[in-house]
């Protein structure tokens, strides 16, 4: 995993417009993987970001990336506890509810659909896309609550992911495109 995957797969993340993100990237050998983890966590935790390899599958490990402020804020709506405790969430800090999703997501072949929670969906989002209504829109991800709000979400994101792969292609570091107080895209 490179700088250069992770500015292009997390981009909103990076710049402050999403809380969480997560994807797949290359993987070739355990000892590689711990020492870029260390390596990127080394330029991304002073700036309130955290990358966890979460599960390996043959060749790919899939990564998430989060903001802890951001990850902490939306636990502490009480509408989103609510929502995780069924699926044993029982702490509210974010490092405990980190914890468990990595575990529901190593658990076995069901990917755990709270996980939007995670990602900085809308709540809405998430519990229509837990009780399989159906959708209103489909963009970055399926939108059962307010499609006009969704949208504009949709398009920041995508502006967002251009102005980083223009960044990728102008050779500036990671470092230098990170957010940390406002947000740039």
């Amino acid at each position: 995993m490179s700088e250069m995957d992770i500015m292009h797969q997390a981009a909103p993340t990076l710049a402050g417009i999403k809380a969480g993100s997560l994807f797949n990237c290359p993987y070739h050998d355990h000892q590689s993987l711990v020492e870029e983890c260390v390596r990127i966590n080394r330029i991304l935790v002073p700036k309130g970001i955290r990358l966890i390899p979460i599960r390996i599958m043959n060749d790919r490990v899939l990564v998430y990336i989060y903001r802890s402020k951001d990850i902490e804020k939306i636990l502490t709506d009480q509408k989103v506890q609510c929502l995780l405790e069924p699926y044993g969430y029982t702490n509210t800090h974010p490092v405990c509810c980190v914890a468990h999703l990595i575990h529901r997501l190593q658990q076995g072949d069901i990917f755990p659909h709270e996980v939007g929670i995670f990602l900085g969906y809308s709540i809405e989002d998430v519990i229509g896309f837990i009780e399989q209504r159906e959708c209103k829109w489909i963009g970055c991800w399926k939108v059962y609550g307010d499609v006009e709000k969704a949208k504009q979400r949709f398009d920041q994101i995508h502006q967002c992911t251009t102005s980083y792969r223009t960044m990728v292609q102008e050779g500036i570091a990671m470092c230098a495109a990170i957010v940390t107080d406002e947000k740039r895209c």
